[in-house]
């Protein structure tokens, strides 16, 4: 589906090398609407690993928009099992700051 179907006020344009036109607008919802379907692909398996019992108990770490969009897409069973959650990006962060900020999170 276009992402224009998603936008009834177009956004201003600008010009990139070559002549050709870009929206900041078409750019931005192309890449929530891929941030959507990657939250959505790792509920989904996150609910099979609860299912096939991978696991029983799990942490979430996120950034706020992809802890909700996950969060949307979880069934019940895992999310009784959620032991803690943070909306926090680490996606740059390192392994011992990641793991300082799980002792926290999850005590």
């Amino acid at each position: 589906m276009p992402d224009r179907m998603f936008y009834r006020d177009r956004a201003g344009r600008s010009f990139k090398g070559g002549g050709r036109r870009t929206s900041a607008q078409d750019r931005e919802s192309r890449r929530e609407l891929e941030e959507g379907r990657f939250a959505k692909q790792m509920a989904e398996r996150l609910n099979e690993g609860f299912r096939d019992h991978e696991s029983e108990r799990l942490a979430i770490v996120a950034s706020p928009k992809a802890l909700g969009h996950v969060r949307e897409h979880l069934n019940s069973r895992v999310k009784k099992g959620v032991v803690g959650s943070s909306s926090k990006n680490l996606t740059q962060a390192n392994r011992e700051a990641i793991k300082q900020h799980l002792d926290l999170t999850i005590g």
